[in-house]
Parts: C-alpha cells; structure tokens; sequence
C-alpha cells in the first residue's frame, strides 16, 4: 500500500518512481500507476512459481493464508486465480491480522482435511500464527507448507530474532526471487566482506535478495541520467522546469523532465546482482525464481522455477528435508478415497434415544436405528449417480459394521480407557457414530469432526399440579388499573351530582318529586356510573348540558376499558400453571436431590467448576448408570432434578413415559455431538461430509423430525385450548357475595320500614328534606298502607286512601328539633342523597 499511495502523489507531478521491492500486482497496470517502475518482479510471477512447486510435489489441495493487508491479500489473488484455472482445490481461505483467534483458526484449519498450506504474509506478522499452528499439531509430520518471499527474505523475524530456525519450522518449503551468480554479484559480495566493521556493522553478513534489488535499483537510475545527460538534456529541471512542494496542484507545477526520465530507465540494460536487468515495454520486469528448504542452518536452495516456460529444475544432490523428520512424501488428501472409499469400517456407537436405538431381537446391523444410523446411510451414499456407467457398489464411500458398548468412555488410573472412547484408543474401532460429546479430555486421545448438532445442559424436572387462579378474570388488568377504574367511576358520580345539583338544568328533588321521578343523589348517580362502565344502563339519565358534556368522555372511557379487558379475557382464563420449585440451573443446590449420568460430561462440568457453588452440587450429586434411570428416579420423586444433555432431554420429555417431565430454564455449558476416530484417523473426511449434510439441510430435517413426532399431549401447556371451571370460579364466587350482601340490605331495608315513625326515621325524613325547609315542625311524614306504598323519590304504586301526618318536632321532641336546625346547612346537601324505602316525604309550608 505504501508504493501505490505514494505513486498516487508523484504521478500527479509527473516524478519516476523506481522500487525494489514493491511486488503488488496491481502496480503493474500502466493506466492506473504510468511512473512506476520495478527492479523486482510483480507477485503475479511468483504465483506461478508457486504453481510450477504445487505441481511438482502433485499438491492440488491446499489452504491460503494471508495477512489482511494488501500484500497478503493482492499477492495471494494471481494464486487463486491460477488454481482456479488448473481446477484444484482451496480447502480454506483466512486472513490473519492483530484481531484474529489465531487459536481458533488453527483448530478450524486441522478439521479442514487439508495437509497442505500456502502462507503469504510478511515475516513480521507471523509469529503469533505459527504457534497457533504449531499447537495444533500442523507442522508436524504428514503436513507442508510453502512460504511466500515476504517470509523467506526475513529469517531473522520468521526465527523470532534467533539466528537458527526453531526447530518445528525446519522443514518448510518457500519461494524468492532467484540470484543469479554474477560477476557483479561476486564483485559486490567481496567487497561487503572486506568492508571496515566500524564504519559497516553487518559487513561479510549475508546480504537479503531485495538489498541486492536495491543495488540494481540505483544503478537503474545512474544508468538513465548518464544517458539523458550524454544526450545534452537537464535532467535536473528538464523543460518545464522544477517542482515545487508547496505550490499547490496545478498543470504547471509538474516534473518537466519526468517523462524523459521515465523513458531513459526503461532503456536501460546492464547485468546486475539479481541478473540480468532490462524492462519490458510497460516498465516491467520479469524474474525466474528459487525455491528454498528450510535446514537447521537456514534456507537452501533445492530448485530453480524458470518462467520461460514455467519449469522447475531441482538442484542437483540438495534433496528435501520435511516437517518433522517425515522422509514420506505428504499426500494434499490423505482422508479422501484413499483411506475411506471401498474400506470396511467397524462402527462404535452406544445406545441412547434418539441418537441410537438398538432391537435386541434382530441381528446385525438391523437392530440398530436412529439419526446415527440415518447419518451413516446418508454418508455412505454415492454422490453423483449420474453417470451412464455408474456402479452403485463401487461408488458408495465405504461399508460398516455396527456394535455398541454400555458407556461413553471414561479414563482408568492406568490412562487406559473405557467404553466408546476405548473402542477408538485400543484400535477395536474406526470410528464411533454416536452421541459422544466434544471435550478436551477426549480430544487428546481421539479425534473430533465438527459438530453435526449444537446443544447444551439442562435441567429437566417433574412436573408441578395444575393449578387455577379462580380469580384469573382479573388478570386482564393490574390492580393499579382496578384501582384507577374504581376511582373513576366514584369520581364520575361525585361529578354527576354536583353538576346536576349546581346546574338550574339539573334534576332537582322538589321538581323531580313533583313529576313522580328520583333526582342525581350520590346514591343514584353512582348506581349511573356503575351501570354505565358495565354498558347496562340506568333508568335515570342526567337532564343537564353540562353532566351531559362530562358524561361523553365517561362513556368514551367506558369504551375503551371494557374493549381492552374483553380482548385479554380469553388468554388469561386459559392459563394453567404447572409450578414447579425449581425453575433453572440458579435454583439448585445442596439441599435437592440433583442427579446425572456417572462418567459424563455433565458430571465433570460440575466437579471442575469454578463456581464453590456448583462444585459443591458436584460433590453431592447422585449418578445413574444410564439416562433413563435417572429420568425414572425423578418421575418416582426419589430425585428432584436430572442434568444431562438438551439434544437427548428434548426428545425423552415429549415421548412417553416421561411426558410428566419437563426441562426448565436456560441451556448452560454450550456444548457439541461429534462423530470421533482415533487419533489421525480420518475425521476430516467425515468432517466434510458432516458440513456438506448441514448446508443441505439433511441433517436439520432428521433434527427437526426427532422433536416433533413425540407421543406426548401438547405441552405449550400452560395454555388451554377450552375454559375450565375453575378458571372463572371467582366469578361465581363474587355472585355470591353480591347475592349476600343483598340479603343484608334487605334486612336493612326491613328494619327501617317497621322502625316509621320512630325518632331517628323521623329524623331521616326530615335530613331528607331538610335542604328545602327551615322549620323541622312543618315537615311530615305520610305513611301508606302496605299495600298502597309509595316508590323511594315520591312516584306512587297506588292511590293513598289514607294519610296519617305527624309533625317532626311530635316525632323527634325538642332535642331532635335543636339537631333538627343544627343539621339545616349539611341538610341542604345530604338531602337527597339517602333516598328512604317505601315512603313518601313533603312538607306543608308553600315553598
């Protein structure tokens, strides 16, 4: 990036640029960079050389990696493209920079299947990456790599400033611009070894290629102005003069003497360090290459890629050292049809639903189905059965043998191990089809494809009783809400009877008695507002403008409260709890009977957890010698929660006879299923054929299918498809209390019709009344028969055949009258308001 940026500046004021180690293939397109020239050849030839050692070594699958800059990523397109023409095949690409999990690149780059890497990167920059390789076992015996000469022409930096290669590096392959063995290279070289220390530090050392280019580079330059100056040109100014650092950009302030200078250095033609310098009609230079074996000593040269054709040449007797010492040539796909197709493999697997069932009764391979069985067939299947000649037979990727063990593996004191994990160490199987998790442990003595299902731990638990909330048609609103409801609709009938009282337009008692009707009292207009939320109605209606204008917001109000409770409604009244105690992981501890499989994954998480907390479960944790047992042992309620696996819990608590269980709460350990081989076996392969089923979606139908198809009711079960009585109980309950509570008003209503004419129903007459006179003497009291009673508000049932009238003050005595007058003020407003039963009340004094 650096020679295109500046090449961007000086193309603008027409100044030459001449490199020596600028290899970016874009630079070579003269439209876009036309003062650039080169001493070194563009990456574009070296991709070939690298093609000319692919092809040599017949390594026709490999991955690419790159630096994330532009000369990893612009060095390494010709190769892409170059491969892509000679169809072969780039396993992975990646691109490494400061931010990358070198760690987690290395592990995806094992599992790739690939054998053979290309790495184009600055010296620099790999350090950390290589580790990363190298901790996982990538250069090691079986693998190569091939190093681009951005590392090989740094070995100081490749070494980690060690003046030896360490020792897992040896054994690399890489290429760089070739030396060609001048007599101006001999001349050069002698006199750097004679030069005075002093004055050169680094005198006699080994000169890198691109100083040598850079020799050249200058020679290039003293070339050209020789020759503009021999021809009577200025090359200091030329003809449009100077360019000026300041000024700024404009058609006059260029390099006069640029495109003359340009030109004089493409002429030029002389025999330098790195060989023969000239430059085609573009500027351009072409190179042939070296290909270098890294020895304990260093890079050594064991061929020679000439460009004119692509050929390489190996040095005589150099021969070829490998990683780790291997003297067996490295095969680009070791795990393709060379170990699987046509082989027979026994298959270790292990009986648990839904991954594994096994019928006792039948023999063979017969006996066994599930997804691992499902995934074996699908694997196995040829791929292309196109073709006009195809043999079913000989195109399936390999035959197998099933047999099943009691448990997954665990390691004894000796190191030796159990169950499946056993089956691959002590080589009694070729790779185990079941659902055997990923873990370190395991990891290091069998090898893991990818996962072919994610999942995680759960708690599974048995269900809790059904139970009902009765009151559950109050859930549609929070008891904010009723409360707010409840004040609103007292509020509405405070303010119907103060309008109604206040305003001349209102219903008033005198009138109202006069006309047979009952005026707003409190007691009434709050009978309205009750009748009105609940879209009843009343009989009374206000007669005002002003108690009409408040009531259309109330009936508004009204309207909206009641349609958002009878939308909620339904779901509310269909909920069914099932309570349980334990609700996740974060509810378990000591006290519970908590339960998993002995020798698992699950069991390990917990006693080498860093929470005290879950280590302590751990300690105390029952163990089962299989899933169902323990499934069985919380059923019976002998323990209160299992821990296994989500992927296998899923499928058991939909299928009978655990329908009664549920998993509960978060997943936690986030873990995977793997198929496993012994170590450097041939999990790559099925790691291929495992992604392959994953982007087909093969492998997300049969997952899909297992989960669905389960013989358990419904269980989204907290929801009910009808309404159960006990659901709406409530209401029936609150009919109840409505039913009682009229009894006692009746009995109220009762005892006050046989206490008339006593002295405090007098005096509730007369409070009655009390707003419209002034003498409590005046006011009295008529009293009809039982059966000529008279309705609350003065509209008659019958006519009066009879009239006993009895002055207050007789009724109530002077004591009652001096209440009688106290009382007149609180009268004129609670009159009204407590409307008595079966009665009739009006005064003689013409009003």
């Amino acid at each position: 990036f650096l020679s295109v940026g500046v090449q961007n500046v000086l193309a603008g004021v027409s100044v030459p640029q001449l490199s020596h180690g600028a290899t970016d293939p874009s630079l070579s397109v003269r439209a876009n960079f036309p003062f650039f020239m080169r001493t070194v050849a563009s990456d574009e030839y070296q991709a070939r050389a690298m093609i000319a050692a692919l092809t040599h070594y017949d390594w026709k699958r490999f991955a690419l990696i790159t630096s994330n800059d532009g000369y990893g990523i612009n060095g390494a397109r010709p190769l892409e493209e170059l491969s892509h023409l000679e169809g072969w095949t780039i396993t992975a690409t990646a691109r490494v920079d400061g931010g990358t999990n070198v760690t987690a690149l290395a592990e995806a780059l094992r599992l790739s299947a690939t054998r053979v890497f290309v790495l184009n990167m600055l010296a620099a920059d790999a350090g950390p990456f290589l580790e990363a390789v190298n901790q996982a076992g990538l250069l090691s015996a079986g693998y190569a790599w091939l190093l681009s000469d951005g590392l090989v022409t740094n070995p100081t930096a490749l070494f980690g400033g060690a003046a030896t290669p360490p020792a897992h590096l040896v054994g690399m392959l890489g290429t760089q611009p070739a030396i060609a063995a001048t007599p101006t290279t001999a001349d050069v070289l002698a006199a750097w070894a004679a030069a005075d220390t002093g004055t050169y530090p680094d005198a006699g050392a080994s000169l890198p290629v691109y100083a040598q280019h850079a020799y050249d580079a200058a020679f290039v330059f003293a070339h050209a102005l020789h020759a503009l100056v021999e021809g009577g040109a200025d090359p200091s100014h030329g003809a449009g003069g100077g360019v000026s650092c300041t000024a700024g950009a404009s058609d006059d302030n260029v390099y006069g003497g640029g495109a003359a200078l340009l030109a004089a250095m493409q002429q030029v033609q002389f025999e330098g360090m790195s060989g023969q310098v000239q430059f085609d009609a573009a500027g351009l230079r072409s190179s042939d290459y070296d290909l270098v074996n890294l020895r304990p000593s260093g890079f050594v040269k064991v061929a020679l890629v000439t460009l004119a054709p692509d050929t390489l040449v190996p040095e005589a007797g150099a021969g070829l050292v490998r990683l780790g010492g291997s003297t067996a040539a490295v095969d680009d796909d070791p795990f393709g049809t060379s170990v699987l197709h046509g082989k027979h493999l026994r298959i270790a697997t292990i009986e648990e639903a839904p991954f594994m069932l096994v019928d006792r009764s039948k023999a063979g391979n017969a006996r066994y189905s599930g997804l691992m069985v499902d995934l074996l067939e699908e694997i196995t299947k040829p791929v292309d059965t196109s073709a006009p000649d195809f043999d079913e037979a000989a195109s399936t990727f390999f035959t197998y043998e099933i047999h099943d063990v009691d448990d997954f593996g665990r390691q004894r004191d000796d190191g030796s191990w159990t169950g499946v994990v056993g089956e691959l160490v002590e080589g009694r199987a070729d790779a185990a089809f079941a659902s055997l998790t990923i873990t370190e442990s395991r990891e290091k003595y069998i090898d893991f494809t990818h996962p072919y299902i994610d999942l995680g731990l759960t708690v599974v638990v048995k269900d809790g009783e059904r139970t009902f909330n009765m009151w559950s048609f109050l859930d549609p609103f929070s008891n904010e809400l009723w409360m707010a409801v409840a004040l609103a609709v007292l509020f509405m009938a405070v303010a119907v009877t103060v309008t109604e009282r206040a305003s001349p337009y209102g219903r008033h008692q005198t009138e109202e008695e006069a006309k047979g009707q009952r005026s707003m009292g409190l007691i009434n207009s709050l009978w309205w507002s009750v009748t009105s939320i609940t879209q009843i109605g009343s009989e009374n209606q206000p007669l005002a403008f002003s108690t009409r204008v408040v009531s259309v917001t109330y009936y508004v109000f009204t309207i909206v409260i009641i349609a958002s409770y009878t939308a909620n409604l339904a779901a509310f009244l269909t909920v069914v709890r099932l309570e349980s105690k334990i609700d996740g992981l974060a509810d378990l501890d000591t006290s519970l009977a908590v339960g998993t499989r002995r020798e698992s994954q699950p069991l390990d998480y917990f006693l080498n957890n860093a929470s005290p907390r879950l280590r302590g479960i751990g300690n105390a944790m029952f163990t089962t010698a299989n899933v169902n047992e323990g499934l069985e042992d919380v059923l019976n309620g002998e323990l209160d929660a299992y821990i296994w696996d989500s992927a296998v819990i899923d499928y058991q608590v939909v299928n009978q006879p655990y329908c009664k269980l549920s998993s509960v709460g978060r997943l936690f350990s986030k873990i995977g299923y793997g198929l496993a081989t012994p170590d450097g076996g041939a999990a790559p392969a099925l790691s291929e054929a495992i992604l392959r089923l994953r982007e087909n979606g093969f492998l997300e139908q049969k997952i899909e299918a297992m989960y669905t198809g389960g013989d358990c009711p419904p269980k989204d079960a907290t929801q009910s498809d009808v309404f159960e009585f006990n659901a709406v109980a409530g209401i029936f309950v609150l009919l109840g209390w409505g039913s009682l509570c009229a009894v006692v008003v009746l009995l109220v209503e009762i005892l006050l019709f046989r206490a008339r004419g006593s002295t405090l129903f007098a005096y509730f007459a007369w409070l009655h009344l009390g707003a419209r006179s002034t003498r409590p003497e005046d006011v009295v009291v008529v009293e009809p028969r039982a059966a000529d009673r008279v309705r609350a508000g003065g509209a008659k049932v019958g006519p009066l055949e009879k009239e006993e009238e009895v002055p207050v003050a007789e009724q109530t005595g002077a004591d009652g009258r001096r209440r009688a007058q106290t009382g007149a003020a609180f009268g004129r407003w609670l009159g009204g308001l407590l409307p008595l039963p079966y009665m009739t009340v009006r005064t003689t004094v013409a009003l």
